[in-house]
């Protein structure tokens, strides 16, 4: 019983611990990549979420035949586009697997001087290596991600979703 209760004891104050360094030291703010400080004229930010029951790498978008590959970090892409219509081509969930899209869902515009939120990719398992794709609007969540990490850019910049469908949320 003994053996028991010192367990219980230090299990208790590990947790104690790890709730006091979470909830006193505030919010962690991920620093904002030095190309998204100032963006360029004729810029707008892209942001994409990951909601993916396997990790996903990267995305692979294409515009006037040229292909960009945009990498997640923390569960979001943020990145400096050109303004323009671009189209998701491949979403790769390791470094040589990947998806490939097509259809009108997988477009998205990019206004200059705004934040683009795109919406987020899913991978949905399925049964024994069959997946569902598709990309779902979490503008709810988008919205808490980037005024925990990304507040400066919210204040400077306005937010919109870039799909094609609409959004009532960030209206």
């Amino acid at each position: 019983m003994y053996y028991y209760e010192k367990y219980f004891n230090f299990l208790r104050c590990t947790i104690f611990l790890a709730e006091c360094a979470t909830t006193s030291l505030g919010v962690k703010r991920t620093p904002i990549p030095e190309k998204l400080d100032n963006i360029k004229q004729g810029e707008g930010i892209i942001v994409f979420g990951a909601d993916a029951s396997i990790g996903i790498d990267r995305v692979e978008v294409s515009a006037e035949g040229k292909n960009h590959n945009l990498f997640f970090s923390d569960g979001f892409i943020l990145s400096a586009m050109t303004e323009g219509t671009y189209e998701i081509k491949k979403v790769f969930f390791s470094s040589y697997r990947y998806f490939e899209t097509s259809g009108s869902a997988w477009s998205f515009k990019v206004e200059k001087g705004k934040i683009n939120y795109v919406g987020h990719i899913r991978i949905k398992s399925l049964k024994h290596q069959q997946f569902l794709l598709d990309i779902t609007n979490r503008a709810s969540f988008f919205y808490e991600y980037m005024e925990h990490h990304h507040s400066e850019l919210t204040t400077r910049y306005p937010i919109i979703y870039s799909n094609l469908f609409s959004d009532n949320f960030l209206i």
